[in-house]
Protein backbone atom coordinates (compact mmCIF):
# COMPACT_ATOMS: atom_id res chain seq x y z
CA UNK A 1 0.00 0.00 0.00
CA UNK A 2 2.98 2.32 0.53
CA UNK A 3 3.76 2.35 -3.19
CA UNK A 4 0.24 3.16 -4.47
CA UNK A 5 0.32 6.62 -6.04
CA UNK A 6 3.98 6.46 -7.04
CA UNK A 7 4.84 7.48 -10.59
CA UNK A 8 5.84 4.66 -12.96
CA UNK A 9 8.95 5.71 -14.86
CA UNK A 10 10.91 4.20 -17.76
CA UNK A 11 14.26 3.09 -16.31
CA UNK A 12 16.22 4.19 -19.39
CA UNK A 13 14.46 7.26 -20.81
CA UNK A 14 12.98 8.71 -17.62
CA UNK A 15 9.54 9.00 -19.28
CA UNK A 16 6.66 8.83 -16.80
CA UNK A 17 4.00 6.35 -17.97
CA UNK A 18 1.46 7.00 -15.25
CA UNK A 19 0.76 6.33 -11.59
CA UNK A 20 0.48 3.04 -9.73
CA UNK A 21 -3.24 2.77 -8.89
CA UNK A 22 -3.52 -0.82 -7.60
CA UNK A 23 -1.55 -3.96 -6.76
CA UNK A 24 -3.30 -7.25 -7.45
CA UNK A 25 -2.17 -10.64 -6.17
CA UNK A 26 -4.14 -13.17 -8.21
CA UNK A 27 -1.77 -16.13 -7.96
CA UNK A 28 1.99 -16.52 -8.14
CA UNK A 29 3.08 -12.90 -8.59
CA UNK A 30 1.85 -9.40 -7.98
CA UNK A 31 0.38 -7.39 -10.84
CA UNK A 32 0.95 -3.65 -10.83
CA UNK A 33 -1.91 -1.61 -12.31
CA UNK A 34 -0.73 1.67 -13.82
CA UNK A 35 -3.18 4.44 -14.64
CA UNK A 36 -1.97 6.40 -17.68
CA UNK A 37 -2.61 10.13 -18.16
CA UNK A 38 -5.44 9.25 -20.60
CA UNK A 39 -7.17 7.18 -17.90
CA UNK A 40 -6.39 3.71 -19.23
CA UNK A 41 -5.04 1.04 -16.86
CA UNK A 42 -2.06 -1.05 -17.93
CA UNK A 43 -1.09 -4.17 -15.97
CA UNK A 44 2.57 -5.05 -15.43
CA UNK A 45 3.68 -8.28 -13.73
CA UNK A 46 6.05 -7.69 -10.82
CA UNK A 47 8.96 -9.63 -12.26
CA UNK A 48 12.59 -8.49 -12.66
CA UNK A 49 12.26 -8.31 -16.45
CA UNK A 50 9.76 -5.43 -16.09
CA UNK A 51 10.16 -3.92 -12.60
CA UNK A 52 13.74 -2.73 -12.28
CA UNK A 53 13.62 -0.96 -8.91
CA UNK A 54 11.27 0.76 -6.51
CA UNK A 55 12.28 4.03 -4.89
CA UNK A 56 9.58 5.03 -2.41
CA UNK A 57 10.55 8.70 -2.81
CA UNK A 58 11.00 8.90 -6.60
CA UNK A 59 8.87 6.14 -8.15
CA UNK A 60 8.76 2.70 -9.71
CA UNK A 61 11.30 2.23 -12.46
CA UNK A 62 10.33 -0.18 -15.21
CA UNK A 63 11.55 -1.63 -18.48
CA UNK A 64 8.68 -2.60 -20.77
CA UNK A 65 8.30 -3.85 -24.31
CA UNK A 66 8.20 -1.10 -26.95
CA UNK A 67 4.65 0.12 -27.52
CA UNK A 68 3.36 -1.39 -24.28
CA UNK A 69 1.87 1.88 -23.04
CA UNK A 70 1.24 3.60 -26.37
CA UNK A 71 -0.98 0.74 -27.62
CA UNK A 72 -3.16 1.02 -24.51
CA UNK A 73 -3.62 4.74 -25.12
CA UNK A 74 -4.44 4.17 -28.81
CA UNK A 75 -7.51 2.10 -27.87
CA UNK A 76 -9.47 5.19 -26.81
Amino acid sequence: ADIIGLPVIDDESGETYGVLCDVQTPAVQEIYCVKTPSGNVVMIPNVPAFIKRIDEERGIFVSVIEGFFSEADDEI
